[in-house]
Formats: C-alpha cells, sequence, structure tokens
C-alpha cells in the first residue's frame, strides 16, 4: 500500500507540475502579448509624435519663409551705418545715392548731374540718420523739402517724414 500511495503521491505531483507548467505557459504567452501590444502602443505613440514635431518644423520653416518673402523687415541689433564719408546707393527709381562727408554734409544724386545738397545728423541707435534741408542763409544751391529719416534695416533702407508718412523702402548698398 505504500508503493500504490508513493506512485499517487507522484503521479499528483508529477499532475500538479504539468497543469502548473500549463497553466503558467499560458500566463506568460499572455504576458508577452500584453509586454508585445503595450511595446507597439509605445511605438505608435513615439512615432505620432515625431511626426507631429516633423509638422511643426515644416510649419515654422513655412512662416519663416512667409515672412522672408513679405519682406518683413528685420531691425539689425549691429551698428549698420559706418563712419564718414560713406556713400549709401539706392536700387530705386533709377538709382539714388547719398555721399555723406565727413562735416554732416550730404550730396543726393539721381539723374541730375547737379547734387542736391542737405545737412544730416546720424542716431546709430535705431540705424537713422536724419536729413534735413541746409539752412536759408547758408548759400547752399538746393531743393526745398521736409527733413526725413533714412532707417537702414539688413537689407532695406526706408524714408520716413515727420508725420510718420513712410515714402519708399529698397535695397541699398553702402560703399567706403
Amino acid at each position: 500500500m505504500v508503493k500504490i500511495m508513493n506512485s499517487v503521491q507522484k503521479f499528483l505531483i508529477i499532475g500538479s507540475l504539468l497543469i502548473g507548467i500549463i497553466f503558467m505557459s499560458g500566463c506568460v504567452q499572455e504576458k508577452e502579448q500584453t509586454s508585445s501590444a503595450d511595446s507597439a502602443n509605445k511605438d505608435k505613440t513615439s512615432s505620432s509624435l515625431e511626426s507631429r514635431i516633423n509638422e511643426l518644423e515644416k510649419k515654422v520653416d513655412e512662416l519663416d519663409k512667409t515672412n522672408s518673402y513679405n519682406g518683413i523687415m528685420k531691425q539689425s541689433p549691429e551698428n549698420l551705418i559706418p563712419l564718414p564719408p560713406f556713400k549709401i546707393i539706392i536700387h530705386f527709381k533709377k538709382g539714388w545715392t547719398y555721399y555723406f562727408r565727413e562735416n554732416n554734409e550730404l550730396e543726393i544724386t539721381k539723374d541730375d548731374p547737379i547734387p542736391s545738397r542737405a545737412t544730416y545728423t546720424i542716431d546709430n541707435k535705431n540705424n537713422t540718420i536724419k536729413i534735413s534741408p541746409p539752412k536759408a542763409n547758408s548759400g547752399i544751391k538746393f531743393n526745398d523739402f521736409d527733413p526725413y529719416w533714412i532707417r537702414l534695416f539688413e537689407e532695406y533702407a526706408s524714408v520716413t517724414y515727420e508725420n510718420g508718412w513712410m515714402d519708399w523702402v529698397a535695397r541699398y548698398d553702402i560703399q567706403k
């Protein structure tokens, strides 16, 4: 009888081991499926975030191109105005040339062989040059005009009058 008990016990132990192994293998397989599903979800989430970031970067690039295309003038942190004497050549209306002399005298030429004369004051904080007609008693021949400001930006120069009216914006070059 002891032999039968031992064999029944062995049978029960082996059977319970087999049932345990079968049960465990099912749980393990289920865990593997769950972890692979979690991994797949994480991959989808990260790829979704990555694609959104790429879309945002493209939109930012498009906005930069649009701003550049629209000619939005950017204030330069650098001083764009050199020490006199220098020339600013405006690429507009057959190329005006402003020749800034050391003694605050200015010659403005267009198509005319005789330049118009004026005086100027430089404001380096905002890259602006105030151009004024000479005083009436200076004896300099001059075409009358109101004072105005030439403001230099990275790529463009603009002219603004005292009332804030902007007359033109054009590309320019500076020559020493």
